[in-house]
């Protein structure tokens, strides 16, 4: 993301100033030997100091050159999941923007430096060179390359150290305006992870209190271990078994909405619903990665609940040997499970509560940069943890006879999908232990909260910044621009298998980052260019 002229709102002369707005380019999809942090790091180096040689290259860039450094010196904010590797990522990219900015200014003090000065510095620098390698003697015998590749790190030292001086003498505004970059985590993934985190203490839930758990959903093999009925196999088959909400919702999902359309009863099952209601609907997409889809499948269960009984039974007696599937035995019976009932209960709840509200406000805000600005939402997530513990203390709100979406709701606005709430209050009379098990997962959730929302506490290096920074520093409240980037991989190697990712690049380039609409707005025929980019790609 990078501030840019808007040439489409102004006709712009020589002498004519250009509005600019914060643009999204598409840079490329690559990949990289590993996912570790320092393979990425090398990726990004590589890619800049590509884009930098393409320039310098040609004929305006041998007029005019750039240097690479640059665009590290000016990049002032990063934002990624919440991964160990992407916060060591953003680190290691703050490192490379200090070392840069320390070279950049330590070239500019050498050239402005005195002789003796000079003399002084590369005297030093030598001398803690010679005795990192062990003294004199030592360094003699080095072999001559090695020597070599020290002696280029003494030039890099020596402008280490001129920058380090330079950057000293600089007023403590001025080294905190060098110095600026910020880190902001995805809201989805912050979503996501809390999601989690809730999920975590709930199924933790039923042991810790001594109450019986949620049935295991075993799958087709280790149900065949468990009937063997020895202790050993048996007990194999359980550990590695899971249970509970997700579990079922997974299944479901896999059966009702499968990412593979030839599997499971996915025809049938819209026509069943177009049959019962009037209207097709299809399940949640908990077959792929979905934000808050476990929370709809969820939604969708307690809404349905009698109409998904009915639908498991039409399938069964559909059949030959009137016999359920292993994945369609599961569901029937956790639909049948009063526990993980509890639990399905508990996650429709808590996504009409929070989730829902939260994206409603992170996803606002079109028409107001300030507001839609990641680096602002601090308010936000406070509001959000401040909400978890009044649930805390009064889950009534969310299921009580007395539960509306004022007391209930993040944003105090009507529910998603309000038949959830009415669902679980008819059926909260029949599940003794809803209102332990939906503490337990908003505590579970505002302890992920709590965790993933920390860039934003007080003394942070966001709450230290000012309004100014944070509005050159603009991020979008979502990272949708990159997951949403490798998602056009996968519809384009359907279409066309057999194309390269460098061509898939050079095509969403040319598509998303308005050259296409620039170059033919243009009235400058050496401007214009045809569809040929088809098969010939522009290269820029």
């Amino acid at each position: 993301m990078l501030s840019a002229p808007d040439y489409s709102k102004n006709s712009v002369g020589p002498s004519e100033a250009v509005s600019k707005e914060k643009v999204i380019r598409f840079a490329g999809i690559s990949s990289a030997a590993n996912h570790t942090s320092e393979a990425q790091m090398d990726g990004w180096s590589t890619f800049v100091q590509d884009i930098y040689s393409v320039w310098n290259s040609s004929p305006m860039g041998k007029k005019n050159a750039a240097d690479f450094r640059n665009f590290f010196l000016k990049t002032l904010a990063m934002t990624t999941d919440h991964a160990n590797d992407q916060k060591k990522l953003k680190k290691l990219f703050e490192e490379t923007k200090r070392f840069y900015d320390r070279e950049v200014c330590g070239e500019a003090a050498l050239k402005a430096a005195s002789p003796e000065d000079l003399l002084f510095a590369i005297f030093a620098v030598t001398e803690a060179k010679i005795t990192a390698a062990g003294g004199q003697v030592a360094w003699d015998a080095l072999p001559p390359a090695e020597q070599s590749r020290r002696n280029t790190m003494l030039e890099r030292d020596v402008c280490q150290k001129f920058g380090e001086d330079a950057f000293n003498s600089l007023t403590e505004e001025q080294q905190c305006e060098a110095s600026f970059f910020l880190w902001a985590g995805c809201c989805m993934h912050k979503d996501l992870n809390c999601h989690k985190s809730g999920n975590a203490r709930l199924m933790q839930y039923w042991s810790k209190n001594g109450l019986t758990g949620p049935i295991l959903l075993m799958n087709k093999q280790n149900a065949e271990h468990a009937a063997i009925g020895e202790p050993e196999s048996t007990k194999h088959a359980e550990e590695s078994s899971t249970c509970g909400a997700v579990k079922l919702t997974s299944l479901m999902g896999s059966l009702l909405n499968h990412k593979d359309k030839k599997k499971g009863v996915q025809n049938p099952h819209p026509i069943f619903f177009e049959s019962m209601l009037g209207f097709r609907l299809r399940f949640p997409d908990t077959s792929n990665t979905r934000y808050q889809s476990h929370a709809d499948a969820s939604a969708e269960i307690v809404i349905h609940f009698p109409l998904y009984i009915q639908l498991l039974a039409i399938t069964r007696n559909r059949k030959d040997t009137r016999v359920f599937m292993n994945i369609e035995l599961n569901i029937w019976n956790g639909l049948h499970d009063i526990p993980t009932i509890t639990e399905i209960c508990v996650l429709a709840l808590y996504g009409q509560a929070i989730p829902h509200p939260y994206m409603r406000v992170v996803r606002g805000h079109h028409d107001d940069p300030e507001a839609s600005n990641l680096l602002n939402q601090g308010p936000l997530h406070n509001r959000v943890k401040l909400h978890c513990r009044l649930l805390i203390e009064h889950p009534e709100y969310l299921y009580g006879p007395e539960a509306s979406y004022e007391q209930g709701a993040l944003d105090g606005k009507p529910w998603e999908r309000p038949e959830a709430v009415y669902a679980v209050q008819a059926l909260a009379v029949s599940l003794p232990h809803l209102r332990g098990a939906l503490v337990k997962f908003i505590e579970g959730a505002l302890e992920g909260w709590v965790r993933f929302s920390a860039e934003f506490d007080m003394g942070g290096a966001i709450s230290d910044s000012t309004s100014e920074q944070r509005r050159r520093a603009w991020m979008p409240s979502t990272n949708d621009a990159n997951e949403g980037g490798l998602g056009t991989i996968r519809l384009k190697f359907k279409d066309s298998p057999n194309i390269s990712l460098d061509v898939h690049n050079r095509r969403q380039m040319y598509c998303s980052d308005t050259t296409y609409s620039s170059c033919h707005a243009s009235q400058d025929p050496l401007k214009r260019r045809d569809l040929g980019f088809v098969t010939r790609p522009l290269i820029y």
